[in-house]
């Protein structure tokens, strides 16, 4: 039996094993047993296990993963030789395991958590249950009318070799690049002037930005396009003036990043990590198909979005493990490790209408793709048609 809270979570799993009822409860990072101590701790590079046996004792294991997630060794402190080995058919099924020391690990393809109380060996992939025996999903697809040409209960397109399906968030290849596709246009935006900055003798900098943007696709991990812009170039002009507001110097040149990011907006800081500019609109779209639930404790976030009072999106900050936030607002320099009010600013004092908490379920969405080329701030491009065309079959497992 499993119970789940009202946005999917999983909560707790209620089994019988040798007769007797055991229980797991879940709460984030941290596992905890029948008697509700706690046993696991996740970590970015596996597990801490806890012993309460003669003392509270911790061992930590490092788990080694190929390109699609999949657990294929654990080193463990302590001891010199590994202390789990797994080799996979390709669908998930385990074809060769040993486990020697402690370890009591069940994340194993596609860092997924296996489900052998009943012997059944079925992945908990949060949204449903994978059986790797058959290569199948046990219920259907909830994005099945996107791919009538599969199955609804197929798995990664029956093509687990470049897909895995974490459930997570939008598609990178395999080196952890965005792959974006163009679309052969481009943007350029109004001279923006930003409001001067005055200096304690009197005098004031004007600042004025032009920059031009290839419009592009990016893929969340149900293959839904969600346009977003990739930064070209752009153009600063700064103007000097007195204090009687006499212009005094004018300066015309690239724009300068240790001022301004121009390269991404704050939605584009909180969803691709600061390689792309997304429109407020085109958040709607993440949230619905890109594997972010609500969340109602802070605690448990990862981003924050800010609304205006008729429920749009109009602001996004991404929460950092320590509870601080990055604030990226428009082009002014990004701000790192401020608290929640100075994130939101005026979207939290007053002119919103909502501010929500939401977390994303799991990593990116890997596809092992080499099409187009990758520049210095991570993102893939795919400009060739041909290409596109080949990468949008491949999205859809042709």
């Amino acid at each position: 039996m499993y119970i789940y809270d009202t946005t999917g979570v999983k909560l707790k799993k209620v089994a019988t094993i040798a007769g007797a009822p055991s229980t797991r409860y879940y709460g984030c990072l941290f596992e905890y047993d029948n008697n509700k101590a706690l046993v696991f701790m996740h970590t970015d590079e596996g597990i801490v296990n806890v012993s309460h046996t003669g003392g509270l004792a911790y061992t930590y294991e490092y788990h080694l993963k190929d390109h699609l997630g999949k657990l294929r060794a654990i080193a463990e402190s302590g001891n010199n030789i590994p202390t789990q080995l797994n080799d996979y058919y390709p669908f998930g099924m385990l074809s060769k395991s040993s486990t020697t020391g402690s370890t009591t690990n069940k994340y194993l393809y596609n860092g997924k958590d296996m489900q052998d109380e009943l012997d059944l060996e079925w992945y908990d992939y949060g949204a449903r249950f994978y059986d790797s025996q058959i290569g199948r999903w046990n219920v259907l697809d909830v994005f099945a009318d996107e791919y009538y040409e599969h199955s609804p209960y197929s798995f990664v397109a029956n093509n687990p070799i470049k897909y895995t399906d974490p459930d997570g968030n939008i598609i990178t290849d395999s080196n952890g690049n965005i792959v974006v596709t163009t679309t052969g246009q481009q943007i350029t935006t109004d001279s923006v002037q930003l409001p001067p900055v005055i200096h304690d003798d009197g005098t004031s900098t004007v600042y004025s930005l032009n920059r031009t943007y290839n419009v592009v696709y990016i893929f969340a991990d149900n293959g839904t396009p969600i346009q977003a812009l990739q930064y070209v170039r752009g153009t600063q002009i700064t103007e000097g003036h007195d204090q009687n507001g006499n212009l005094t110097s004018f300066k015309s040149g690239s724009i300068d990043n240790n001022v301004f990011d121009v390269v991404a907006d704050c939605h584009g800081y909180t969803i691709t990590q600061n390689k792309l500019w997304i429109d407020n609109p085109q958040v709607e779209l993440l949230l619905a198909n890109d594997g972010y639930s609500a969340q109602a404790d802070e605690d448990d976030a990862s981003a924050i979005i800010f609304r205006d009072q008729d429920g749009k999106v109009v602001h996004s900050s991404g929460r950092n493990e320590d509870g601080t936030y990055t604030s990226n607002a428009g082009v002014q320099k990004t701000q790192f490790n401020v608290d929640l009010c100075q994130a939101g600013g005026s979207f939290i004092t007053g002119q919103a209408g909502n501010t929500g908490f939401i977390k994303k379920n799991e990593s990116n969405c890997i596809m092992n793709v080499n099409l187009g080329t990758v520049n210095e701030n991570g993102v893939r491009t795919i400009t060739d048609q041909k290409e596109i065309e080949q990468f949008l079959n491949m999205l859809k497992g042709n």
